[in-house]
């Protein structure tokens, strides 16, 4: 949804962000993961000059990522690098992103910082996340309270109560049983 950017640069920024993500072992796919990495690319000055030869324009800007609870909106972490390119806007934006080191040190610390808010957001929240899976699972939304579940870290202290609860809903979820064919009528 970033505004001021052709989709070649659109592409590449989403792009550096799934880079970052990967580089850092960051992303995961499930259906009620609550948290997001929200990329920003925000333009500062832009300079613009007429030479003789071509037009030249300085683009500064900041890149930051910001971690948040997609459901309340709650921000868990953030960072952000500076840069500046030159050239036509265009491209200088997409030197501008260019220049975002996937390996830099505010994304590593960014990441890190999450997980361990994220942590202790799960840490404090423990029976808030039983109770809801329980309330899914009575329910007979089996799939929905497993999503739910699975995006519980390891090491929160109601993990074992939250693999019963997987458990439970292993037992539950009906077994496919093989169909037999309907006999040929002869």
């Amino acid at each position: 949804t970033q505004k001021g950017l052709s989709q070649k640069n659109m592409d590449a920024l989403k792009l550096k962000v799934e880079q970052i993500i990967a580089r850092n072992n960051a992303g995961t796919a499930s259906l009620y993961n609550a948290f997001v990495i929200q990329p920003e690319l925000v333009f500062g000055e832009t300079k613009k000059t007429e030479g003789l030869l071509r037009d030249v324009t300085l683009v500064t800007g900041e890149f930051s990522l910001t971690a948040r609870n997609k459901y309340d909106d709650s921000v868990y972490g953030t960072a952000g690098v500076e840069g500046e390119a030159t050239g036509s806007k265009d491209d200088a934006i997409a030197s501008l992103i260019s220049g975002i080191k996937v390996t830099d040190p505010a994304f590593v610390r960014f990441i890190r910082t999450t997980r361990k808010r994220i942590a202790d957001f799960y840490q404090q929240n423990c029976p808030v996340i039983i109770k809801k899976a329980e309330v899914l699972i009575d329910a007979g939304l089996l799939n929905e309270a497993a999503d739910y579940l699975s995006i519980v870290p390891e090491t929160v202290p109601c993990y074992d109560e939250v693999l019963g609860l997987l458990q439970k809903i292993g037992k539950r979820e009906p077994q496919e049983s093989p169909v037999a064919p309907e006999p040929a009528p002869e």
